[in-house]
């Protein structure tokens, strides 16, 4: 975060906190609870996480006891993002639906609009990606009919990651090209920069290489333009990978450790796991093993702590062949069973390489199923 936007949080907290006091001398209650969700959302930006959610509970507390439904529906949403930025994703759903439930039960369909976005956020982040289009499209048919051309293009852009993930590169390109379209008409920079970012992975997929990398670069110039140090380091993160595609080692390394250190920087432990997974397969594409196993298990132990299972399987598959070029084809065994345990109920394509490659270990050691 810039140091002058820090600084206008830091204002904005200091004038909250004033007016928070002189509130709870008058004993107004309402405004109390609207306070309480401003200084959340300060925190929010931040990414304290713990301290926003305590703010936001106790601007819950009051709305709920007032019977301020669009308030309260308010604050669970933002108590949702609180959980999903943190990748809790059963707490986050449980907000978003509650939030939504009092949207629409008040008829503020706009708003509700909102919540079905973000319900197809959760839905895609667990690669529920039926359910999360679902959302998404309820929330592009009610931004439509109130002519939100801003917001629409945010569900476009969503729609193209979720076509995306389903190989559907031709629906993904052309709602990625609705949302450019209107994020440029509108001057939205950081959106712009979002979906550029985004048609950078779709091109890099179909091993369209310059195109990709076009897109990265205009995606970086302006993150870095705007000091938004978290999306820089998710850029620099796919330059490295798309640099590692090409057998530019020296830049994969270089663009991967500068994401490293910025997630690091921001406490982001997952896509800091993340990176430490991408550096294990660049080591192993070059032979350093024992500097590949490192970051092949730090990023597992993170996989494992926030429960994302198909990135642990995937992190016990890669162990499993790195383990196998030394001959060390116990450990081989043993990682090939933890991959196999966990994907065979959530993936099973990883679950069926899984199995094929133990097979082929307990061969090598004379062994049968």
């Amino acid at each position: 975060m810039a140091a002058s936007a820090q600084r206008r949080l830091d204002d904005a907290t200091t004038h909250y906190e004033a007016a928070l006091h002189l509130l709870q001398t008058v004993g107004e209650l309402t405004p109390q609870g609207r306070i309480y969700h401003r200084l959340g959302n300060n925190l929010l930006l931040r990414r304290k996480f713990d301290e926003a959610q305590t703010y936001y509970l106790k601007a819950l507390e009051i709305f709920l006891f007032k019977s301020n439904e669009r308030d309260a529906a308010n604050t669970y949403h933002q108590l949702g993002i609180v959980a999903h930025q943190q990748r809790q994703f059963h707490d986050a759903e449980v907000r978003y639906r509650r939030a939504l439930r009092l949207r629409l039960k008040s008829g503020d369909r706009r708003e509700a609009a909102g919540s079905y976005h973000q319900l197809g956020l959760v839905a895609q982040d667990q690669r529920r990606y039926e359910e999360a289009e679902a959302n998404y499209r309820k929330a592009l048919n009610i931004y439509l009919e109130f002519r939100d051309l801003h917001n629409a293009a945010g569900v476009y852009h969503q729609l193209g990651t979720v076509a995306k993930s389903q190989q559907r590169y031709g629906e993904a390109e052309a709602d990625y090209r609705k949302a450019l379209d209107t994020f440029i008409k509108v001057g939205d920079q950081l959106s712009t920069a979002g979906t550029c970012h985004q048609l950078g992975m779709l091109t890099q997929l179909q091993q369209r290489y310059e195109e990709a990398e076009a897109n990265y670069r205009k995606a970086l110039d302006t993150y870095l333009k705007v000091n938004d140090r978290h999306s820089s380091a998710l850029t620099y993160s796919n330059l490295a990978t798309l640099a590692r595609q090409q057998q530019r080692f020296a830049e994969a390394q270089a663009a991967f450790s500068t994401a490293l250190d910025i997630h690091l920087e921001l406490g982001d432990r997952y896509n800091a796991a993340v990176i430490y997974s991408n550096l294990g397969g660049l080591g192993q594409e070059q032979g350093q093993h024992q500097e590949a196993e490192a970051n092949y298990r730090k990023a597992l132990d993170t996989f494992l702590k926030v429960d994302d299972r198909h990135s642990a399987a995937l992190t016990y598959m890669r162990l499993g062949a790195l383990t196998v070029d030394q001959q060390r084809l116990t450990e081989a065994e043993t990682n090939y069973r933890k991959a196999l345990e966990i994907s065979r109920e959530i993936d099973p394509q990883t679950a069926s390489i899984s199995g094929t490659r133990l097979g082929a270990v307990l061969a090598q050691l004379g062994r049968h199923w």
